[in-house]
């Protein structure tokens, strides 16, 4: 039996994820975390997110 191997490519992967991490923000879809602010207001935002700014901070 052989074995197939494929090259995939995602042309522009950076900012076709970022539109649809947009878009599903802006639609509230898949919203599942909310920020609370000092002001009193608060944020919906995703988990994903969260976290990379979390790694982000850690980092520095």
């Amino acid at each position: 039996m052989g074995s197939d191997h494929y090259c995939l490519r995602w042309n522009n992967h950076q900012s076709n994820l970022l539109g649809v991490f947009s878009q599903l923000l802006q639609d509230e879809s898949l919203v599942d975390v909310t920020l609370a602010c000092s002001e009193g207001t608060s944020i919906r935002a995703h988990k994903l997110a969260q976290h990379q700014q979390l790694t982000i901070a850690e980092e520095r």
